[in-house]
């Protein structure tokens, strides 16, 4: 079972973005959380509905952070200074 695409799944992801972006998360969306969802469910995926629906709405706000900075750092690593010339200026 792929509880990701369940539209109740869905829906949790979406009312849980929603409630970050009321805390004054305003750049978070249901797909930050559902990345950060998926992270989580990477080695210990839920077996049933209610578990998943309970991961959602026990993500804190610094969760989603912590792994979305992650994602980031990563992606910055694997990336090329040239990908990036336009933020630095000039030719690099």
């Amino acid at each position: 079972m792929n509880i990701i695409n369940d539209k109740r799944v869905t829906l949790a992801l979406l009312l849980k973005a929603n409630a970050l972006c009321e805390d004054g998360a305003h750049q978070v969306s249901a797909s930050d959380v559902a990345f950060v969802c998926s992270f989580k469910w990477k080695h210990n995926p839920p077996q049933h509905l209610h578990e998943a629906i309970k991961d959602i709405f026990t993500l804190k706000l610094e969760d989603v952070v912590k792994v979305l900075m992650h994602q980031a750092i990563k992606h910055g690593v694997d990336s090329h200074l040239t990908d990036y010339e336009d933020l630095l200026g000039g030719n690099v």
